[in-house]
Protein backbone atom coordinates (compact mmCIF):
# COMPACT_ATOMS: atom_id res chain seq x y z
CA UNK A 1 0.00 0.00 0.00
CA UNK A 2 1.46 3.57 -0.76
CA UNK A 3 1.30 6.72 1.36
CA UNK A 4 -1.78 8.39 1.59
CA UNK A 5 -2.31 11.35 -1.39
CA UNK A 6 -1.45 14.98 0.38
CA UNK A 7 -2.11 17.00 -3.00
CA UNK A 8 -4.06 15.72 -6.11
CA UNK A 9 -2.98 18.17 -8.87
CA UNK A 10 -5.35 18.02 -12.32
CA UNK A 11 -4.79 19.54 -15.99
CA UNK A 12 -7.72 20.72 -16.97
CA UNK A 13 -8.29 20.85 -21.04
CA UNK A 14 -8.16 16.93 -22.50
CA UNK A 15 -7.39 15.40 -19.00
CA UNK A 16 -10.86 16.67 -16.84
CA UNK A 17 -12.50 17.49 -20.36
CA UNK A 18 -12.71 15.79 -23.61
CA UNK A 19 -11.60 17.87 -25.39
CA UNK A 20 -9.44 21.15 -25.81
CA UNK A 21 -11.99 23.74 -24.30
CA UNK A 22 -10.48 26.84 -25.69
CA UNK A 23 -12.23 26.38 -28.87
CA UNK A 24 -15.65 26.52 -26.37
CA UNK A 25 -14.38 29.14 -25.14
CA UNK A 26 -13.36 31.34 -27.77
CA UNK A 27 -16.70 30.23 -30.00
CA UNK A 28 -18.59 31.53 -26.94
CA UNK A 29 -17.04 34.75 -26.93
CA UNK A 30 -17.86 35.09 -30.12
CA UNK A 31 -21.22 34.34 -29.71
CA UNK A 32 -21.52 36.61 -26.96
CA UNK A 33 -20.07 39.62 -28.17
CA UNK A 34 -21.99 43.15 -27.80
CA UNK A 35 -23.29 44.29 -30.87
CA UNK A 36 -21.23 47.72 -29.82
CA UNK A 37 -17.78 46.59 -30.45
CA UNK A 38 -15.81 46.20 -33.82
CA UNK A 39 -15.62 43.07 -35.89
CA UNK A 40 -13.09 40.63 -35.07
CA UNK A 41 -11.43 38.20 -37.81
CA UNK A 42 -13.11 35.06 -38.06
CA UNK A 43 -11.45 32.63 -35.17
CA UNK A 44 -9.23 30.57 -37.77
CA UNK A 45 -7.11 33.16 -37.87
CA UNK A 46 -5.68 33.53 -34.70
CA UNK A 47 -5.50 29.79 -34.76
CA UNK A 48 -3.32 29.73 -37.76
CA UNK A 49 -1.36 32.54 -36.84
CA UNK A 50 -0.47 31.22 -33.87
CA UNK A 51 0.11 27.72 -36.12
CA UNK A 52 2.53 29.82 -38.01
CA UNK A 53 4.52 31.17 -35.09
CA UNK A 54 5.24 27.56 -33.91
CA UNK A 55 6.06 26.01 -37.03
CA UNK A 56 8.59 29.07 -37.24
CA UNK A 57 9.59 28.69 -34.02
CA UNK A 58 10.66 25.00 -34.47
CA UNK A 59 12.00 25.49 -37.89
CA UNK A 60 14.96 28.11 -36.54
CA UNK A 61 14.99 26.02 -33.01
CA UNK A 62 19.23 26.20 -32.65
CA UNK A 63 19.02 23.21 -30.29
CA UNK A 64 18.95 19.62 -30.89
CA UNK A 65 16.54 18.02 -28.58
CA UNK A 66 18.09 14.83 -28.22
CA UNK A 67 17.48 14.45 -24.21
CA UNK A 68 14.58 15.34 -21.77
CA UNK A 69 16.54 18.32 -20.45
CA UNK A 70 16.86 19.01 -24.24
CA UNK A 71 12.81 18.91 -24.40
CA UNK A 72 12.68 20.83 -21.32
CA UNK A 73 14.32 23.41 -22.74
CA UNK A 74 12.25 23.51 -26.28
CA UNK A 75 9.48 23.72 -24.00
CA UNK A 76 10.22 26.59 -22.36
CA UNK A 77 11.46 28.62 -25.34
CA UNK A 78 7.98 28.21 -26.82
CA UNK A 79 6.72 31.60 -24.31
CA UNK A 80 7.63 34.17 -27.16
CA UNK A 81 5.24 32.16 -29.18
CA UNK A 82 1.97 32.26 -26.59
CA UNK A 83 2.62 35.34 -25.64
CA UNK A 84 2.67 36.77 -29.27
CA UNK A 85 -0.90 35.17 -29.53
CA UNK A 86 -1.93 36.22 -26.35
CA UNK A 87 -1.24 40.02 -27.43
CA UNK A 88 -2.60 39.45 -30.57
CA UNK A 89 -5.98 38.25 -28.94
CA UNK A 90 -5.89 40.86 -26.63
CA UNK A 91 -5.48 43.61 -29.24
CA UNK A 92 -8.10 42.45 -31.09
CA UNK A 93 -10.74 42.65 -28.24
CA UNK A 94 -11.71 39.11 -28.27
CA UNK A 95 -12.68 38.70 -24.62
CA UNK A 96 -13.92 42.57 -24.50
CA UNK A 97 -17.32 43.34 -23.30
CA UNK A 98 -18.36 39.70 -22.09
CA UNK A 99 -20.60 39.12 -19.30
CA UNK A 100 -19.17 37.00 -16.36
CA UNK A 101 -22.30 35.21 -16.23
CA UNK A 102 -23.08 34.72 -19.88
CA UNK A 103 -19.70 32.76 -20.13
CA UNK A 104 -20.01 31.23 -17.03
CA UNK A 105 -23.65 29.25 -18.19
CA UNK A 106 -21.92 28.97 -21.30
CA UNK A 107 -19.16 26.55 -19.50
CA UNK A 108 -22.04 24.92 -17.98
CA UNK A 109 -23.77 24.11 -21.70
CA UNK A 110 -21.02 23.17 -23.49
CA UNK A 111 -17.79 22.00 -21.64
CA UNK A 112 -18.39 18.16 -20.96
CA UNK A 113 -16.11 16.90 -18.25
CA UNK A 114 -15.07 13.19 -18.03
CA UNK A 115 -16.55 10.71 -15.86
CA UNK A 116 -15.23 9.74 -12.66
CA UNK A 117 -13.93 13.39 -11.18
CA UNK A 118 -15.62 13.35 -8.13
CA UNK A 119 -14.85 9.70 -7.47
CA UNK A 120 -11.27 11.12 -7.71
CA UNK A 121 -11.58 13.65 -6.00
CA UNK A 122 -13.45 13.38 -2.92
CA UNK A 123 -11.58 10.84 -1.14
CA UNK A 124 -8.19 13.10 -1.66
CA UNK A 125 -10.33 15.54 0.38
CA UNK A 126 -11.82 13.26 2.91
CA UNK A 127 -8.85 11.96 3.77
CA UNK A 128 -7.56 15.45 4.92
CA UNK A 129 -5.27 15.80 1.45
CA UNK A 130 -5.27 18.84 -1.29
CA UNK A 131 -7.01 18.82 -4.54
CA UNK A 132 -5.54 21.45 -7.16
CA UNK A 133 -6.36 22.33 -10.85
CA UNK A 134 -3.38 23.54 -12.61
CA UNK A 135 -4.26 25.24 -16.47
CA UNK A 136 -2.88 26.82 -19.18
CA UNK A 137 -6.21 27.58 -19.98
CA UNK A 138 -7.07 31.38 -19.99
CA UNK A 139 -10.18 31.74 -17.50
CA UNK A 140 -10.68 30.49 -13.89
CA UNK A 141 -14.00 31.40 -14.13
CA UNK A 142 -14.67 28.87 -17.28
CA UNK A 143 -13.07 26.47 -15.53
CA UNK A 144 -15.43 26.51 -12.60
CA UNK A 145 -18.13 26.84 -14.09
CA UNK A 146 -17.78 23.71 -16.65
CA UNK A 147 -20.48 21.18 -16.63
CA UNK A 148 -20.87 18.64 -14.18
CA UNK A 149 -17.28 20.04 -12.02
CA UNK A 150 -18.88 23.13 -9.68
CA UNK A 151 -16.13 23.25 -8.16
CA UNK A 152 -16.22 23.52 -4.33
CA UNK A 153 -14.01 26.54 -2.38
CA UNK A 154 -11.83 23.17 -1.21
CA UNK A 155 -10.71 23.22 -4.55
CA UNK A 156 -8.09 25.17 -5.92
CA UNK A 157 -8.13 26.31 -9.42
CA UNK A 158 -4.87 27.46 -10.94
CA UNK A 159 -5.20 29.38 -14.01
CA UNK A 160 -4.86 32.48 -16.42
CA UNK A 161 -8.00 34.69 -16.02
CA UNK A 162 -9.96 37.23 -18.22
CA UNK A 163 -9.71 40.60 -16.64
CA UNK A 164 -12.76 42.06 -15.27
CA UNK A 165 -13.94 45.25 -15.04
CA UNK A 166 -17.35 44.89 -12.35
CA UNK A 167 -19.18 42.38 -14.06
CA UNK A 168 -18.03 42.39 -17.81
CA UNK A 169 -14.42 41.53 -19.18
CA UNK A 170 -11.92 44.25 -20.47
CA UNK A 171 -11.05 42.24 -22.94
CA UNK A 172 -7.26 41.64 -21.36
CA UNK A 173 -5.96 37.96 -19.95
CA UNK A 174 -4.16 38.06 -16.63
CA UNK A 175 -0.66 37.60 -15.82
CA UNK A 176 1.11 36.04 -13.37
CA UNK A 177 3.96 37.71 -11.46
CA UNK A 178 5.41 35.02 -9.90
CA UNK A 179 6.79 33.84 -13.62
CA UNK A 180 7.98 37.46 -14.29
CA UNK A 181 7.28 40.46 -16.25
CA UNK A 182 4.55 40.11 -18.96
CA UNK A 183 4.19 36.25 -18.37
CA UNK A 184 1.55 33.90 -17.93
CA UNK A 185 0.78 30.36 -17.08
CA UNK A 186 1.76 29.40 -20.66
CA UNK A 187 4.42 26.52 -21.10
CA UNK A 188 5.45 23.18 -19.22
CA UNK A 189 7.95 25.71 -17.73
CA UNK A 190 5.65 27.93 -16.42
CA UNK A 191 3.05 25.32 -14.72
CA UNK A 192 6.21 23.32 -12.89
CA UNK A 193 6.97 26.78 -11.61
CA UNK A 194 3.07 27.23 -10.63
CA UNK A 195 2.95 23.02 -9.15
CA UNK A 196 6.31 23.99 -6.89
CA UNK A 197 4.58 26.76 -5.27
CA UNK A 198 1.72 24.46 -4.45
CA UNK A 199 3.27 22.22 -3.10
CA UNK A 200 5.17 24.20 -1.02
CA UNK A 201 5.02 23.87 2.52
CA UNK A 202 2.76 20.47 2.58
CA UNK A 203 5.34 18.65 3.96
CA UNK A 204 6.91 15.63 3.32
CA UNK A 205 4.04 13.30 4.36
CA UNK A 206 1.81 11.70 1.36
CA UNK A 207 2.19 11.78 -1.79
CA UNK A 208 1.97 14.54 -4.71
CA UNK A 209 0.25 12.74 -7.51
CA UNK A 210 0.00 14.74 -11.09
CA UNK A 211 -2.47 13.92 -14.02
CA UNK A 212 -2.28 15.62 -16.89
CA UNK A 213 -2.66 14.45 -20.78
CA UNK A 214 0.45 16.42 -23.03
CA UNK A 215 3.56 17.97 -23.38
CA UNK A 216 2.63 21.15 -21.86
CA UNK A 217 2.26 18.41 -18.37
CA UNK A 218 5.73 16.52 -19.12
CA UNK A 219 7.33 18.32 -16.14
CA UNK A 220 5.11 18.32 -13.75
CA UNK A 221 4.18 14.87 -14.18
CA UNK A 222 8.19 13.36 -13.54
CA UNK A 223 8.47 16.05 -11.11
CA UNK A 224 5.44 14.47 -9.00
CA UNK A 225 5.74 11.11 -7.11
CA UNK A 226 3.21 10.12 -9.24
CA UNK A 227 2.39 11.00 -12.66
CA UNK A 228 -0.33 10.19 -14.11
CA UNK A 229 -0.93 10.00 -18.09
CA UNK A 230 -5.15 10.52 -19.68
CA UNK A 231 -4.73 9.03 -22.97
CA UNK A 232 -2.17 8.37 -25.54
CA UNK A 233 -0.81 11.80 -26.88
CA UNK A 234 2.43 11.12 -24.94
CA UNK A 235 3.13 7.63 -26.03
CA UNK A 236 5.69 8.95 -28.85
CA UNK A 237 7.52 11.48 -26.54
CA UNK A 238 8.26 8.41 -23.62
CA UNK A 239 9.20 6.51 -26.28
CA UNK A 240 11.60 8.52 -27.65
CA UNK A 241 13.22 10.07 -24.15
CA UNK A 242 13.14 6.28 -22.64
CA UNK A 243 10.26 7.17 -20.17
CA UNK A 244 8.95 4.03 -18.70
CA UNK A 245 5.18 4.48 -19.36
CA UNK A 246 3.09 1.81 -17.65
CA UNK A 247 -0.57 0.69 -18.58
CA UNK A 248 -2.80 0.90 -15.60
CA UNK A 249 -2.42 1.51 -11.92
CA UNK A 250 -2.24 -1.69 -10.02
CA UNK A 251 1.51 -1.61 -9.49
CA UNK A 252 2.32 1.88 -8.45
CA UNK A 253 5.85 2.73 -6.82
CA UNK A 254 7.05 6.13 -5.73
CA UNK A 255 9.13 8.10 -7.97
CA UNK A 256 12.83 8.35 -6.84
CA UNK A 257 15.36 10.30 -7.80
CA UNK A 258 16.18 10.16 -11.57
CA UNK A 259 13.49 7.28 -11.75
CA UNK A 260 11.51 8.22 -15.38
CA UNK A 261 8.52 6.10 -14.75
CA UNK A 262 4.76 7.41 -15.75
CA UNK A 263 1.31 5.37 -15.33
CA UNK A 264 -0.79 5.24 -18.38
CA UNK A 265 -5.12 5.29 -17.70
CA UNK A 266 -8.08 6.12 -20.33
CA UNK A 267 -10.32 7.62 -17.69
CA UNK A 268 -10.83 9.52 -14.37
CA UNK A 269 -12.90 6.36 -13.06
CA UNK A 270 -9.48 4.05 -12.79
CA UNK A 271 -7.59 6.82 -11.17
CA UNK A 272 -11.11 7.08 -8.87
CA UNK A 273 -10.76 3.37 -7.93
CA UNK A 274 -6.61 3.83 -7.50
CA UNK A 275 -7.29 6.41 -5.12
CA UNK A 276 -10.14 4.83 -3.16
CA UNK A 277 -8.41 1.48 -2.88
CA UNK A 278 -4.82 2.37 -1.78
Amino acid sequence: MIPYIRHLILDFDETLTLVDTISLLSSAAYRLRPTTVPALPPWSYFAESWLDDYNRHVQSYPHLRRTLDDEYQFLASLAPVERASIRRIEKAGVFTGLRINDLAHAAEETVTVRPGLWQACRPVLDAGGRVSVLSVNWSKEWIRSAERVKFELEVEVVSNSLCEDGTTTTGEITREPALGEDHGIWTAQNKTVMMKRLVEGGGSEGLVVYVGDSSTDLMCLLQADVGVVIGDKLDAVCERFGIELVDGLTDVRCAKDGQQRLYKVRDLQILGRWIREE
